[in-house]
């Protein structure tokens, strides 16, 4: 037990009686704690009393439980000072199924330092450019909440005790020391829909053995959370989206008869954009967006020329190119509603795309635990300790249903299919519609969602195992404390799916009549792309080929689906080793108190492989070929830590009640970009007892990982805005210099900037990792007050003003990146602009100046720069006969946030979306015998979608302010039974009107809507 668990759990989160139980240890409990020291989260110098140099506060496990979560992960991303991590809501990152990262401040999952009982945890990120940023994040999941005492969190002093990656802060889960009986757990949990039902159980037994001088520990748990899909939710049901503002102008000579009160907007009221600097905005928000362009069945287009008319209307056949054809799941062709278009690809309304019925809201995860944790004292001074830790997961969509494409504005392989009219597959109903409209050939644009295919799924193992010994001496008669430990961890995880198999499909559906029977045939040429999509593109004989009917849904036969799908799979795994020893006293009794100083040291070896089978890595399927990755690397590591005291308490000098200086520095020495110094200096001055002033500056790292220095390169597609585009050529953060370099483009390509257009939506590039990378670099510093007054018993206030500047931050570029670099950039040499600056040389271009390849890398980038001041009030108020009230109140106003990848551009996050200037979060707990009722709320300041929208931009700019409330109530029926009960989204918040589309407000908002749990806790002693 820690003071620092002391002195902020009890009266910020846990239950008065439990708190009780927590500040006060049994006497058996007694003597380990006074071997273990009192310690507290960044800090290797044990301390009395409430001590931290650093902001911190601490979220019991109690307060986990009673709020209805199962994972510690959840209660942290409710805090204030955690912005979007990465969770198992949304659309998953690939190679992340169901992963819990956290991230402090918003700076990144990658640059919050996860740690169990202050050592280092092996990381759960795969070695892939795909997913979640690179970086040494640890899943939460792996951690059952039944071993968990508290969790520690520290604002951004972390990096000299820790190391690497504890730029925003560091996350400390502290597990039970000691256990004696057992304890079962089961608890359900359902939400107001009838969905999303979790279901768990756990159990902790624990023994004294040895006459006190050991325990041992050993707990496990199971937990299965089920999944949604978007349709499960009315806001994602509802599909909105922002498409284009259709053009007055056009909708007048195109449309003439369109009204925008009818078209599906939300606003009727916006009109019909006239162009620039009208004050109407440029996107509107629709309900029931649909992609018009495609369908699951299959849509018949014209087979060349535009797909849309003239104001954005899909283009069909007959008079005014007006009749529109799709595939009937009997292979029938028959009519089709496109909606009201809203640009050239998304309508309100009609029969288009709507992915919703298929596409995961939140993944379905099954988890199981097993730990060990053990102790035994050898002697009265030292003890040997042990954790051991085995953890299972199955991540999942709730939809055993993929897609793959062949649509209008996909490219290459994902191209829409020329299919002759003649083809033997389509049936007499179809050949005939055909033959009426004259069409003898056509375009088929088609979503597959009946080819067998499946989404990802991962199933990981974590196994880890710490063995140590600790305890204390005197030398020069002064008690100094010791640690040695060795800590190894290994995550191995598979992800798999059902994918296409190219070369299978394109030879399916290339068949021939012979003798009335059915074969596919590479010769009969009808059903290819339109041009040259690459490898795999072209039918070739395979005496196994099964023809594959694509004309209509459901059209595929089971043979056929086997012939044409095989299995993606790619195992990957990471390893981490480290050795830990270090030794504390003081070394001096000065005229103030002890000189305390640490010294340690650390080695790590962290090492890691992908391993993709033949298909993935052969790019057998639609996606790229992805390569294998495989890397290693070590750090020495040595620190050192002092707490100088100048002025004690027993001085009696008015306004220097206690004067205490802290210093710190640890030396990195990693094998593959060399050294780094890491320091924190602070002060803790206590101008009276009660109040104290405090403030540190602290220069922290995070170095690079295997996969941004070793990623072979690896090629993928990438949304791409083309700033030379007409539609853009006049925007962008220096509007002036883009249309400068723009114009020296359109030149030096012979381009018409009328009419220069960017004819796909998706660009090629091509990216890998760099040797070369430099740490990122951060410069912090923190200074406040802790208020605790004598006269006011159990009121604590702490308030602190938090700076973050990172330099060099590591990214991964984007082809937008790099584009805006280039075009952007006033540094551009106009007599070439292949090579007009650093970032034009990564752009190349065919000579009709459309995009062939973007070189996008792992580069050392500008800056990040954070400002904020964070908050905690926390008070006990006891009223006798009538119980306990526990109040506490958390706050962080952000100042500040902005970064720059490139340096050309400065983006500025604060106020948007998942970075509110204001976030508070508020709690009551009531105690009375055995009973206890509990009252949360959380609140985000009104926020903006993105802070260089204006009027013209959009018709919803900013999302209102939000309320998020929960609530529960316990009971002790004896004292060994207990119950919870416990509600999530009290009021059935929905997320505010537009923060649906793109999932912009997963991750801040609540999605999942009210949703009840209930447990039952029975102790055998």
């Amino acid at each position: 037990m820690t003071a620092l668990a002391v002195a902020l759990a009890a009266p910020a989160f846990a239950p008065a009686a439990l708190a009780q139980d927590a500040a006060a240890p049994a006497p058996a409990e007694r003597k380990a704690t006074e071997l273990e020291g009192i310690k507290v989260t960044a800090s290797r110098i044990p301390r009395s009393g409430f001590d931290t140099l650093e902001p911190a506060t601490v979220v019991s496990s109690e307060s986990v439980r009673e709020r209805g979560m199962t994972n510690v992960a959840d209660a942290l991303n409710q805090t204030v000072g955690f912005g979007i991590g990465q969770t198992p809501e949304g659309g998953q990152a690939n190679y992340a199924g169901g992963v819990n990262f956290v991230n402090r401040f918003g700076l990144g999952s990658n640059r919050t330092l996860t740690l169990v009982n202050g050592r280092r945890v092996v990381t759960s990120r795969a070695l892939t450019n795909f997913g979640a940023s690179a970086g040494a994040q640890v899943d939460l999941n792996a951690i059952p909440v039944q071993m968990i005492d508290r969790v520690e969190n520290v604002a951004i002093g972390g990096a000299p005790t820790y190391g690497s990656d504890a730029i925003a802060g560091v996350v400390n889960v502290i597990l039970k020391d000691r256990f004696q009986g057992v304890e079962a757990n089961f608890n359900y949990g359902i939400s107001d829909h009838g969905d999303n039902e979790r279901l768990g159980y756990s159990f902790l037994a624990g023994a004294d053995f040895a006459d006190g001088r050991g325990n041992l520990m050993v707990g496990g748990s199971y937990d299965d959370s089920q999944g949604l899909l978007r349709s499960d939710r009315t806001d994602f049901a509802r599909a909105y989206a922002f498409p284009a503002n259709p053009n007055a102008a056009q909708m007048r000579a195109n449309q003439p008869g369109r009204n925008p009160e009818t078209d599906g907007r939300v606003h009727g009221n916006v009109p019909f954009d006239t162009g620039p600097n009208d004050g109407i905005p440029g996107t509107v928000l629709i309900r029931d967006a649909r992609t018009f362009t495609n369908t699951f069945g299959g849509l018949v287009l014209p087979v060349s020329g535009a797909v849309t008319l003239p104001g954005g209307a899909l283009r069909g056949f007959g008079p005014g190119e007006r009749t529109y054809l799709q595939f009937a799941p009997n292979g029938n062709l028959v009519p089709f509603d496109p909606g009201v278009n809203f640009g050239t690809s998304t309508a309100s309304g009609g029969q288009g795309l709507n992915t919703a019925d298929i596409t995961a809201l939140l993944t379905s995860l099954k988890r199981q635990t097993v730990n060990v944790i053990g102790h035994y004292d050898v002697a009265d001074n030292a003890r040997l300790f042990v954790e051991a830790m085995h953890y299972h997961a199955d991540a999942y969509s709730p939809s055993d249903i993929g897609t793959t494409g062949n649509t209008t504005a996909g490219t290459r392989l994902n191209s829409a299919l020329i299919v002759q009219s003649t083809h033997p597959l389509l049936n007499d109903q179809a050949r005939q519609q055909l033959s009426a409209l004259g069409i003898r050939s056509f375009r088929l644009a088609r979503t597959s969602a009946d080819l067998g295919l499946t989404p990802d799924r991962t199933e990981t193992d974590i196994d880890r195992i710490v063995v140590g010994a600790r305890g204390d001496f005197e030398l020069w008669s002064r008690p100094f404390d010791w640690e040695v430990s060795a800590n190894y961890g290994r995550m191995q995880a598979t992800t798999s799916s059902t994918a296409l198999n190219q070369q299978n499909f394109i030879n399916a559906i290339n068949v021939r009549n012979v003798g009335g029977r059915l074969v596919c045939d590479p010769t009969a040429g009808n059903a290819l792309y339109a041009a040259s999509a690459g490898a795999n593109s072209n039918p070739i004989a395979d005496p196994n080929c099964v023809p594959l009917d694509l004309f209509g849904q459901g059209r595929p036969s089971a043979e056929a689906i086997r012939y044409v799908t095989g299995t993606a799979r790619t195992d990957f795994e990471q390893k981490q080793k480290v050795f830990s020893a270090f030794v504390s006293g003081p070394v001096a009794e000065l005229w103030s108190g002890p000189l305390n100083v640490a010294l340690g040291y650390e080695h790590r070896i962290e090492e890691g492989g992908f391993s993709p089978n033949d298909f993935t890595r052969r790019g057998l399927g639609r996606a790229v070929a992805i390569p294998p990755l495989n890397g290693k690397y070590h750090t020495n590591e040595y620190y050192v830590e002092t707490m100088l005291p100048l002025v004690s308490p027993d001085a009696g000098i008015p306004g220097l009640h206690r004067f205490d200086i802290t210093g710190k520095f640890r030396r990195v020495d990693n094998s593959v970009n060399g050294g780094f110094n890491a320091y924190t200096y602070g002060l803790q001055w206590e101008p009276i007892e009660g109040l104290q002033i405090r403030g540190n500056k602290t220069r922290s790292l995070r170095a690079p990982v295997i996969t941004e220095l070793y990623l072979p390169q690896v090629e993928l597609f990438q949304a791409t805005s083309d700033p030379c585009d007409r539609r853009n050529v006049t925007g962008g953060p220096n509007p002036a210099a883009r249309a400068r370099n723009c114009a020296a483009f359109y030149q030096q390509y012979g381009l018409n900037p009328v009419d220069f257009q960017q004819n796909s939506a998706n660009s090629r590039a091509a990216r890998q990792g760099e040797p070369n990378l430099r740490n990122e670099a951060a410069d912090s510093w923190t200074a406040g007050f802790v208020w605790q007054p004598e006269f006011v018993k159990g009121l604590r206030l702490a308030v602190d003003y938090n700076e973050v500047k990172l330099k060099d931050q590591i990214f991964a570029q984007s082809v937008n990146d790099v584009l805006s670099a280039c075009y952007d950039n006033p540094d551009f040499n106009a007599g070439n602009v292949n090579t007009a600056n650093y970032y034009c040389q990564q752009i190349q271009r065919r000579p009709d100046g459309q995009f062939d390849i973007v070189a996008v890398r792992y580069r050392n980038g500008d800056f990040i720069h954070f400002q904020g001041i964070t908050g905690e009030l926390a008070y006990r108020w006891d009223v006798g006969d009538w119980g306990r009230f526990d109040f506490s109140a958390n706050a962080l106003w952000v100042k500040r946030f902005e970064s720059s990848t490139t340096g050309v551009s400065v983006d500025d996050d604060v106020g948007e979306i998942g970075m509110a200037e204001r976030q508070y979060q508020f709690g009551v707990d009531y105690q009375k015998n055995k009973l206890g009722l509990n009252l949360n709320a959380r609140y985000l300041s009104a926020s903006v979608f993105n802070n260089e929208n204006t009027v013209e931009t959009s018709d919803v700019l900013r999302a209102p302010s939000y309320w998020l409330l929960g609530a529960g109530v316990n009971y002790r029926f004896t004292d060994n039974v207990r119950v919870n009960f416990a509600v999530q989204n009290l009021l059935d918040k929905d997320p505010p009107l537009g923060t649906t589309p793109s999932e912009l407000g997963i991750g801040t908002y609540d999605i999942l809507g009210r949703r009840y749990s209930m447990s039952v806790s029975y102790r055998f002693d």
